[in-house]
């Protein structure tokens, strides 16, 4: 929860805060092949090692020289390309002397040493054998990984232990284009931790000093530590200016900690924590924030608590998550969310849940609360608790030509604080128990399938009063179904390449018989949103309080052009209707039944036929009104390195919200347009941006404008942005900005995170390499 108007601040000061690299304690993706250094000259180039003889030993160690004065025992001269060589690390020199009774090698004149870390060039050294310790001095380094090099007068080094280095400095920079530095009297690189440390340290920007401390750290590697993380400064209209100062806790591999105090000058001082941990089967996070006393709106505190934790047990058959949320008062996302999906949210869960798979069958527990959040909701439209739910279903493979048995259970009870309308359907509470079996005959062969299926759901509750229902209602209803379809292909010819084209028709009958269960109350169901896929379900309605009455046909079919040279689907297009030979009259308190003889007609269609492109949409069209209910569409262009461009628009008209009788229709009539960007100007410029647009309301949701430039060792994003954030047209602005020494660190909001949320197919590692 950040504020919404952002001025980060820019100043050395927050490089040296003790960087510390706090990436995921979850597990890590595979290593990227993308090269994190495209834009760097090739002036970073580490002269190849000399190579040994094809018989040395994993323990040998192998000398070379123009000429040698050796001496048993005593100091040995070796004078011209002297190379000391094992399969691992390399030295070089004009000139070594090897003192064999001290297990000791002076180099001079050209020095070089290789190792799997670094390499070292300098005018003398020192190397101990026995300890593999090597001093060198007037010396350079360059860092195969991290590209950091630098200067030193000394240098003490322990291959894949530890350089330490003495009046040095430290950039990730190319040597011909040099935009900051760090030198410093001490600097310690420990490859064991990953840890740089600086003791009296100057940041050099274009050679300007800009900062000085007398002791900071930074990561060389992607390991975490602990420390502070970059700070963070902002003012909004509803918080005033603020400053954050996390710092992050490395507590062990498996588990970390982030505190950040935020200082609120409208408001006060919120304590934020995050703690998170990971296990062999499972992982979780909690959350924590904590106002003691809010100064503008007089409230003694105010806060907001998530955890959430997830594993598997006995051998992966059973898994356990809790997903946990609180905040203090309905305000709470509208005073500290930054964007309108934050601020707009309704309802906030918390639930635990868990399931396990036995051999033929499946167990799943739950119980669950919803918090609610928005004051525009009536009391009696806020969800029941489930406390608990509990299903008991098959597990059973299905076989082709045979019967197959199947059945699914709910046990659930229902409660709700909610009194605020005696007599009507806030009061009522209680026990439900659904059980459906039914078995099915599937015949599928390579061309065609058809599969009847006959069942019965038995539904029977337990209540507590309220509403005018009755104690022990029940509901008891037959169902058949016939799902059939077809399978054609063809090959065809496009622009002299060939493709598959498939002709999928299917029909699909449905029967249920018409129930008045005008006496059933209505604790979790609603009508699924209509789609493609809601044309084959069995009922109309999610949630067992209601069971639709069905007769009636659906009629569909799917075309898809398949490349045989890749492998894949590169179009489809999908439209089907259901049409209905009695009318439909079961459904909710509240909202009126549509008797048409026809549903909507609903089209899918997806196509990526042009490289770098992909076009998807879907509509639903009304033939008996002559209207579209829905319509999305999205054209996407995306060439993998850096250039995006989303193109959208969408409609829903929801007739069944238009419908209600009580007054409460949600959003029911949407109508946007949604633009979003990311193209580079050149390798180093890029812009970003987006746009989306209410056509109705004849209002911008969200925009925003930005650049990113990338040079080869720092980077800096900035981004204007403007965005809707309550449904009462309040606006907040904002301006972002983001500047990262690579190699070193950042300061600023995190935009990378925040494009890549708002910019499909966004990915910060697409550099700009296509010029």
């Amino acid at each position: 929860m950040q504020p919404t108007k952002y001025f980060s601040l820019l100043t050395g000061a927050l490089l040296f805060a003790g960087l510390a690299h706090a990436q995921t304690v979850r597990p890590a993706d595979a290593t990227s092949e993308t090269n994190p250094w495209p834009l760097c000259p090739a002036d970073f180039s580490i002269p190849e090692r000399p190579p040994f003889g094809p018989h040395l030993g994993d323990d040998d160690t192998e000398l070379t020289s123009d000429e040698a004065d050796m001496i048993d025992g005593q100091v040995s001269d070796f004078r011209g390309n002297v190379t000391l060589s094992t399969k691992t690390d390399a030295a070089a020199a004009d000139h070594m002397r090897y003192f064999e009774q001290e297990e000791r090698v002076e180099l001079k004149g050209n020095v070089k040493l290789w190792d799997a870390q670094t390499y070292l060039n300098s005018e003398t050294a020192d190397i101990e054998l026995a300890t593999d310790e090597n001093w060198f001095y007037d010396a350079s380094y360059m860092m195969r990984e991290t590209r950091g090099r630098g200067q030193a007068d000394e240098i003490y080094h322990k291959p894949d232990i530890v350089t330490r280095l003495k009046r040095a400095d430290y950039t990730t920079c190319s040597p011909t284009a040099e935009f900051w530095k760090i030198s410093a009297r001490e600097l310690d690189l420990d490859y064991v931790t990953g840890r740089g440390v600086v003791k009296h340290a100057v940041l050099r920007i274009k050679n300007v000093p800009v900062f000085y401390t007398p002791y900071a750290s930074f990561p060389i590697d992607d390991r975490r530590k602990s420390g502070f993380l970059s700070p963070s400064a902002g003012i909004s209209s509803r918080n005033g200016f603020e400053t954050q100062t996390p710092y992050y806790w490395n507590i062990a591999p498996q588990m970390d900690a982030t505190f950040t105090p935020r200082v609120m000058a409208d408001r006060g001082v919120m304590l934020m924590g995050e703690y998170r941990y990971l296990f062999e089967q499972g992982d979780g996070e909690l959350d924590v924030e904590y106002l003691p006393s809010d100064s503008k709106s007089s409230r003694d505190y105010r806060g907001a608590v998530s955890y959430f934790h997830d594993q598997t047990y006995l051998s992966n058959r059973g898994r356990l998550s809790i997903d946990y949320n609180w905040v203090s008062d309905i305000d709470y996302f509208q005073d500290f969310g930054n964007s309108l999906a934050i601020s707009g949210t309704r309802f906030v869960r918390q639930q635990a849940q868990t399931q396990y798979n036995g051999s033929w069958w499946r167990l799943f527990a739950r119980v669950q609360n919803f918090q609610t959040v928005d004051s525009t909701i009536p009391g009696r439209f806020s969800p029941y608790k489930r406390l608990p739910q509990i299903r008991f279903d098959s597990r059973l493979a299905e076989y082709n030509n045979q019967f197959n048995f199947r059945f699914q259970s709910e046990a659930v009870y229902f409660t709700r604080e909610d009194t605020s309308l005696p007599g009507t359907l806030g009061d009522v509470e209680g026990g439900r128990f659904d059980f459906m079996p039914y078995v099915s005959y599937p015949y599928r062969t390579l061309s065609a399938f058809i599969e009847p299926k006959v069942g019965v759901r038995f539904t029977q509750y337990s209540l507590n009063g309220g509403g005018g229902f009755s104690d022990n209602p029940s509901r008891t209803l037959p169902f058949f179904s016939l799902d059939s379809g077809l399978f054609f292909d063809r090959e065809l010819s496009i622009a002299g390449k060939t493709y598959q084209q498939t002709l999928e028709p299917r029909i699909f009958y449905l029967y249920v018989p018409q129930e008045n269960q005008d006496d059933l109350p209505v604790f979790d169901t609603n009508f699924f949103d209509f789609s493609f896929g809601q044309l084959f379900r069995l009922n109309r309605f999610s949630g067992a309080d209601r069971f639709g009455d069905a007769n009636q046909v659906t009629t569909a079919i799917t075309s898809r052009l398949m490349d045989f040279e890749q492998g894949r689907e590169i179009a489809r297009l999908s439209v089907g209707q259901i049409f209905f030979i009695e009318d439909q009259d079961v459904g909710l308190p509240n909202q009126t039944v549509v008797k048409d003889r026809s549903s909507t007609i609903v089209a899918e269609a997806a196509a990526s036929i042009i490289e770098n492109w992909e076009a998807v949409g879907t509509l639903q069209w009304n033939p008996h009104e002559n209207r579209t209910e829905k319509l999305s569409t999205r054209l996407t262009y995306n060439d993998g390195e850096g250039r995006v461009l989303n193109l959208g628009y969408r409609v829903r008209r929801d007739e069944r919200a238009l419908n209600r009788t009580d007054g409460f229709r949600g959003l029911a009539n949407i109508e946007q347009t949604d633009v979003s960007f990311r193209w580079p100007i050149n390798p180093q410029w890029g812009v970003v941006g987006r746009w989306n647009y209410a056509l109705q309301e004849k209002k911008t949701i969200d925009t925003f404008a930005g650049v990113e430039y990338e040079s080869c060792c720092w980077a800096v994003r900035a981004i204007a942005r403007r965005f809707l954030v309550d449904i009462n047209d309040e606006f907040q602005s904002g301006f972002f900005l983001q500047f990262e020494l690579k190699g070193l660190g950042g300061t600023g909001q995190t935009t990378a995170t925040f494009l890549e949320q708002s910019i499909r197919g966004y990915n910060p590692r697409d550099y700009q390499t296509g010029y």
